[in-house]
């Protein structure tokens, strides 16, 4: 799913009013876990679930039809990486840069390493300037954006080749993540009713402290 198409999509189906009037922070909790979707006016989602210090997170892009929410998880189409600029500096260093598409470094933000098929992952460090990420190439190596890929559920690779100097170019997508410690859990497609303020579930869900089948409520934070 192309960010393009998550942005053309909800400015077709939802008018700028109603955005307005529906994006926002919803949330319900109990005694043990707590969920929160977070709804921005472009129409992208977040939606992360906390139980006993784990979260879980998805996110994707929401429409409204008539009462109804629609979510529509991010596919296998997506794809974290923008662009990748690769170059050979003929030393045996390996050097990584990260950037959003405004052209902002932003390599501290994300821990990359080298894997190595077999071996595991080795850490590219940052260097004191924390702008840089350098270490030494390992022979058969691929570049991971670990933390992406934990987030995400998907790969974010790349190849290194001949190569050994790297600026990778990021999905604005990005910036709408609002739980970088969570960890990716597919919900798929679902719908919620919408009544002011509050988000529904269509059909009664089984609580699982009660046993009892009850509405979802998640409340608008004001």
């Amino acid at each position: 799913m192309k960010h393009a198409f998550i942005l053309l999509a909800g400015a077709l189906l939802i008018s700028i009013t109603t955005w307005g009037q529906i994006a926002g922070r919803y949330s319900k909790a109990d005694a043990l876990c707590s969920t929160t979707i977070i709804l921005f006016p472009n129409g992208i989602y977040n939606i992360e679930s906390g139980c006993e210090n784990h979260s879980s997170f998805a996110m994707g892009s929401w429409t409204k039809k008539k009462d109804t929410i629609l979510f529509h998880e991010l596919d296998s189409s997506f794809s974290v990486i923008r662009n990748v600029v690769a170059s050979n500096t003929g030393t045996p260093q390996i050097t990584v840069q990260l950037f959003d598409t405004a052209g902002n470094n932003i390599t501290a933000r994300y821990p990359v390493g080298q894997l190595l098929e077999g071996m595991g992952v080795y850490n590219i460090d940052l260097d004191s300037t924390q702008t840089i990420r350098k270490d030494f190439k390992r022979k058969g190596s691929v570049i991971v954006i670990t933390k992406l890929e934990r987030l995400l559920g998907r790969p974010v690779r790349v190849n290194t080749d001949n190569a050994n100097a790297f600026k990778i170019y990021l999905d604005p997508l990005l910036d709408y993540v609002r739980y970088e410690n969570s960890h990716w859990f597919s919900r798929g497609h679902f719908k919620l009713l919408y009544v002011k303020n509050k988000l529904m579930s269509l059909h009664p869900e089984t609580d699982f402290l009660t046993a009892q089948d009850v509405i979802t409520v998640y409340n608008k934070e004001q």
